[in-house]
């Protein structure tokens, strides 16, 4: 399994086991891009920020181990089936960040998802990076080495993620795409991916 699906299958599963338990964490926002500085930003700044984890955990890509920090948020609306939430997961080497992603189902951070969804079918590979955030805006998630491919790359991702209740049933209902584009030490395209999951 390739190291972007296999960092992204763990942000899928922090949400579902996240809602599965059924409680609602610290209530946060998108991150400030100024606040997070991939290979400066330290473990102790992240949680001086959020405050602990949800939950933590260890992933191994490119041979190297990198600890993970996990926040989400959830709120069922009544009489509905449906759940809004958010997550962010938190990648970091040697104590330092190398990666994170944000992922929301509430409706004020939707609003712009159907364009951005358009706009992805547009990238190529030799696409740019600034010709990208020009076209498609603010990512929602961010890495470098070992989180990227080689190093030197970068990579940035567009996340897409609905929860909703099941009648009857105390499994949510989780569906999410997620778009990763990596960029050569040159800042172009070299690989476009597209991870997608659903809860069954």
């Amino acid at each position: 399994m390739n190291n972007s699906k296999k960092f992204l299958l763990y942000f899928f599963l922090g949400i579902y086991l996240f809602l599965t338990g059924c409680a609602t964490d610290k209530t946060f926002v998108r991150p400030n891009d100024a606040a997070l500085l991939l290979g400066k930003t330290t473990r102790s700044e992240i949680i001086k920020t959020y405050g602990e984890p949800s939950r933590s955990g260890v992933i191994s890509q490119n041979n190297a181990s990198m600890s993970t920090l996990s926040y989400t948020n959830a709120m069922g609306i009544p009489f509905t089936t449906k759940i809004s939430s958010r997550a962010i997961l938190f990648a970091l080497h040697n104590d330092v960040l190398v990666g994170y992603d944000f992922a929301s189902s509430y409706d004020d951070d939707q609003i712009s998802n159907d364009q951005k969804e358009s706009l992805l079918q547009k990238i190529k590979n030799g696409d740019s990076k600034n010709k990208i955030l020009s076209l498609i805006g603010k990512p929602d998630g961010e890495g470098i080495y070992p989180l990227t491919s080689k190093k030197g790359y970068s990579s940035i991702r567009y996340n897409f993620l609905t929860t909703s209740r099941i009648p009857f049933n105390p499994k949510p209902k989780i569906s999410s795409k997620i778009t990763t584009i990596e960029f050569n030490d040159e800042g172009i395209v070299s690989d476009i991916k597209i991870v997608e999951n659903s809860s069954k």
